[in-house]
C-alpha cells in the first residue's frame, strides 16, 4: 500500500501490525533467476522474460519510458491479468533498478499462452453418450469458449454443427488491438473451432456420431487467437461481459508453463470467481510433461494456478495405434497421460484438481 507519514504513525500504533516499512526491491523480484548468478556462458548478462506489474494503469507510460531508459527488451503492454501489467526482457541490473520504482508492484515470470487440449473427447474415459442419453446435454446453458475464435465469425453462415443455437461472440482486448475491432471472433488458428465442437457441438454434419460433451448447450466465443499463434486472453472487462451475456461455464484449453506460479493471470479469474460465484471456470493443467524420461515435476500453467477455477487433467487408457508418448510412465494402460501437467503447485496446493478415468479392459488390435 502507499502511505504517508501520518497513515505509517497510525498503522505503528495498531495492536494486530508488527511491522510497517519499506517494501524493498527485493521483495519484487518474483521471478525465477532473480537471485541467480545472471552471466551466460560467454560472460554477458542474461535476459529474462518478465511481467511488470503495478497498482494503477495510469503508471504503465511511466513505467513502460523508465524501461525503455534501462535497455528493456520487447516491451509490451499485458492483458489478462489483475493487476496493471507490461511483458519485457531484463537483465537482474535492469530488474533491480525498476523494483526500485515507488509505482512498480512486482516483476513476475512472464511465458506466452499457447493451445493446449492435445487429445479430446473419448467415450471409453468419459462416458458422455450415457450422459446425453440421461438428458445431462447442456440444454438451456450457455458455455463460454475463450480459445483462437469460432469458424468463420459468422452465426448465419457457421458450420452445422453449431447451427440452431444462440452464438455470441466478440474478440478479448489483445485480439481488437490486433484485429482494430472487438466483433471479430473468426477462428484464425482452428483449435477455437474444434474445441467449440468438443464442449457443444451437435453432430449434424456427422448423423449424430461426433457431438460435444454438451451438444444442446448455447456458445460465447471469446476470441483470443492472435495471428502469432498465442493467446491474448481476456481483460477483467471482457471476462465480466461473457458473465453478463449468459455464460456461467468457461472453459480454457491453453496457458503458459509456470511451475505452479500463482501470478496475476490465476489472480485475475480468481476474481472474476469471487464476484461471479455461480461462474464455473475450467483450465487445462497443460502440456508440459510431454517426455517420457521428465521426471513428475510441476508443470501446472500459469493461469491453472488460479484457486477457484477447476483445473482439468489429461487422462489416458488403451490406445496401442498411437505415438509412445502416450504411454505411461508406470506401464499401466489407464492413468493420467504422461504428457498432462501435474503439480503440486509452487506453493503446494494440489493440482489438477480433476482428472476423468473410466478404468476398462484393453481393446484387441485389429
Amino acid at each position: 500500500m502507499e502511505a504517508g507519514e501520518k497513515e505509517i504513525a497510525a498503522l505503528k500504533q495498531r495492536f494486530s501490525i508488527l511491522y510497517v516499512g519499506e517494501y524493498l526491491p527485493e521483495y519484487k523480484l518474483l521471478y525465477p533467476g532473480a537471485d541467480e548468478a545472471s552471466l551466460n556462458a560467454v560472460g554477458e548478462e542474461k535476459y529474462y522474460p518478465v511481467q511488470v506489474g503495478t497498482t494503477r494503469k495510469e503508471y504503465l507510460p511511466l513505467i513502460r519510458e523508465a524501461l525503455e531508459e534501462v535497455g528493456a527488451k520487447e516491451i509490451e503492454e499485458l492483458y489478462g491479468t489483475l493487476e496493471p501489467c507490461v511483458k519485457a526482457l531484463l537483465t537482474n541490473s535492469q530488474a533491480y533498478e525498476i523494483a526500485k520504482r515507488g509505482d512498480v508492484a512486482f516483476l513476475e515470470p512472464y511465458a506466452p499462452e499457447e493451445i493446449c487440449n492435445d487429445v479430446a473427447r473419448s467415450d471409453f474415459i468419459c462416458n458422455v453418450d450415457d450422459l446425453q442419453l440421461e438428458g445431462y446435454t447442456g440444454k438451456g446453458q450457455m458455455v463460454c469458449i475463450q480459445d483462437t475464435g469460432l469458424d468463420n465469425g459468422d452465426p448465419e453462415n457457421i458450420h452445422p454443427d453449431f447451427k440452431g443455437k444462440t452464438i455470441k461472440g466478440r474478440g478479448t482486448a489483445g485480439i481488437a488491438r490486433e484485429r482494430g475491432t472487438y466483433d471479430d471472433w473468426a477462428d484464425a488458428g482452428n483449435h477455437g473451432t474444434h474445441v467449440c465442437g468438443s464442449a457443444t457441438g451437435n453432430g449434424a454434419a456427422s448423423d449424430g456420431q461426433f457431438r460435444g460433451m454438451a451438444c444442446d448447450a448455447d456458445i460465447f466465443c471469446l476470441c483470443a487467437g492472435l495471428r502469432s499463434g498465442y493467446i491474448s486472453s481476456g481483460t477483467e472487462e471482457d471476462l465480466q461481459n461473457t458473465y453478463n451475456e449468459g455464460a456461467r461455464v468457461m472453459n480454457n484449453s491453453w496457458g503458459s508453463n509456470s511451475d505452479g506460479y500463482y501470478g496475476s493471470g490465476a489472480r485475475l479469474y480468481d476474481q472474476i470467481i469471487w464476484n461471479n460465484k455461480d461462474y464455473t471456470i475450467c483450465f487445462s493443467s497443460g502440456n508440459g510433461n510431454k517426455k517420457i524420461d521428465l521426471p513428475t515435476q510441476s508443470a501446472i500453467m500459469y493461469d491453472s494456478a488460479a484457486k477457484n477455477i477447476i483445473t482439468v487433467g489429461g487422462s489416458e487408457n488403451w490406445r496401442p495405434k498411437l505415438a509412445t508418448e502416450c504411454e505411461p510412465y508406470d506401464g499401466v494402460h489407464q492413468g493420467i497421460a504422461d504428457f498432462s501437467a501435474r503439480g503440486p503447485c509452487e506453493d503446494g496446493r494440489i493440482k489438477p484438481d480433476i482428472i476423468v478415468l473410466r478404468c476398462n479392459e484393453p481393446l484387441e488390435e485389429s
